[in-house]
């Protein structure tokens, strides 16, 4: 017997290495979450889930043929409670000592007991996916250790597949998000933006010049949603060149004129001779005689219906431009007063995503403005500045108009917390007098402007 002495000191050592190995193991495997029971299309879309093959999520939504959990791993084809039936090792010692999981649960406040607490843990073991028990020996088999460890090799790929899964989730048709607002933003190539072959400018050129300037002078004030020097430009290059028109623009020209015809007195319509509109109109689209003289209002209420026309043929919903809001800003004024407020809070809502999708509401501080190369010229620098202090006073637009819905809603959409946007400049609108030293000049309160009238409401808000 002395000469089987170190074996048997061997054999000891063997074992004690195993079972610390098995502790180990035992710890990690305690680490693991608790296993979803959730299909793979719930789990996508955050919903919840019945945890029932088809699920009733999945079958109302009538893809109940792909509802289906992790095929990877057995165990999670099983339902809970025939999960926790057959394991054996933990609780055979339960079942002698008179504590099921099913008499614990019987009454109506629930307890856990620690062994119950382990439960979930057994769950995981690859034990309980045969069908009869197998010796404990068994468990510490390299042939056990290598299920282990493709195991857990499983795990990294599907984790690593969730995030796959999840970041197409979120990417998914948000290509632009991130991308800047500008006053002039060009439509990418791979959208449909229908825009009309034929441009009806409704007016004449001399007309449309003479409107603009007096939006500018006299009715401005009332939104300051649009920078009229650029936008006055914008319509001497469409008078110049029609082929290159978006539709977006084309949006916010309807918007404009029609703004101006309801809020323009007739005198002034007089004196820019419009005195009989009938002859100056598309009048295939009122169905009216070609002598027909239509009365400001209902040239105003034409110009509107080209707008929203306009919006639909852009697919404004796909194609988002700082144009489109502004033009949704713009139809509020006339749209609420010719019975159609349904529609205008439906559009008011689409220019708030809108602009969240531009990041209009994530403008943060003011920007250090830095010339990066050559082509960074001054009038770019300024353009730069144009855009953004446009889009600032588009946001701060939408947050009146959404909060001023709240006595007849008792409700909003815009979170004053969910937003940085800084409130907008009282500056001057002639580029000449806007900017110092490629900044922008801010006035205090006391210096009238245009965005006067708006800097006010927005304090007040």
């Amino acid at each position: 017997m002395p000469r089987y002495a170190p074996l048997s000191r061997l054999t000891s050592v063997v074992i004690l290495v195993l079972r610390e190995a098995v502790m180990l193991t035992e710890r990690q495997r305690r680490k693991r979450p608790r296993p979803s029971y959730a299909c793979i299309e719930c789990t996508r879309r955050k919903l919840r889930c019945s945890k029932h093959i088809p699920c009733s999520a999945c079958v109302d939504r009538g893809i109940a043929q792909l509802c289906r959990r992790r095929t990877d791993d057995a165990v999670r084809e099983q339902p809970p409670t025939e999960r926790a039936r057959p394991m054996s090792s933990g609780l055979g010692q339960r079942e002698s000592s008179g504590i099921t999981p099913w008499s614990e649960a019987s009454g109506n406040n629930i307890s856990k007991s620690p062994q119950s607490e382990r439960i979930p843990d057994a769950v995981h073991r690859p034990v309980v996916v045969t069908s009869s028990p197998e010796p404990s020996s068994a468990a510490h088999s390299p042939v056990h250790l290598s299920q282990a460890l493709q195991s857990r090799q499983k795990i990294v790929h599907k984790v690593t597949e969730d995030a796959a899964i999840m970041l197409e989730f979120l990417a998914l048709s948000r290509q632009n998000v991130l991308q800047v607002a500008q006053i002039e933003q060009a439509q990418s190539p791979q959208v449909n933006n229908k825009v009309p072959e034929t441009f009806d400018p409704v007016f004449t050129e001399s007309q449309v010049r003479a409107m603009m300037l007096y939006h500018q002078e006299c009715i401005s004030w009332i939104h300051n949603v649009v920078h009229l020097p650029t936008f006055r430009d914008q319509c001497e290059q469409l008078f110049m060149n029609n082929t290159e028109l978006q539709g977006g623009w084309l949006a916010l020209y309807y918007a404009m004129l029609s703004v101006t015809l309801y809020h323009s007195d007739p005198s002034i319509l007089r004196e820019l001779d419009i005195e009989s509109p009938g002859k100056l109109l598309s009048i295939r689209d009122m169905g009216m005689g070609v002598d027909s003289e239509l009365q400001p209002a209902q040239i105003s209420e034409l110009c509107y219906q080209k707008s929203i026309d306009a919006l639909q043929d852009a697919d404004f919903m796909i194609n988002h431009s700082l144009c489109t809001i502004q033009a949704i800003c713009l139809l509020i004024y006339v749209g609420h007063n010719i019975g159609q407020s349904d529609r205008i809070s439906v559009l008011l809502s689409c220019g708030i995503r809108i602009a969240q999708c531009l990041c209009l509401h994530r403008q943060g501080s003011e920007p250090t403005v830095e010339i990066k190369g050559k082509r960074d010229t001054e009038q770019a620098i300024q353009q730069r500045l144009i855009d953004r202090e446009v889009s600032k006073r588009v946001w701060w637009f939408l947050v009146r108009q959404d909060w001023l819905q709240i006595p007849f809603n008792n409700t909003y959409t815009i979170h004053p917390t969910q937003f940085s946007t800084p409130m907008p400049m009282n500056c001057d609108e002639d580029i000449a007098r806007m900017f110092k030293s490629n900044r922008i000049l801010e006035y205090d309160q006391e210096h009238y402007t245009q965005g006067s009238y708006t800097t006010v409401l927005n304090h007040g808000e």
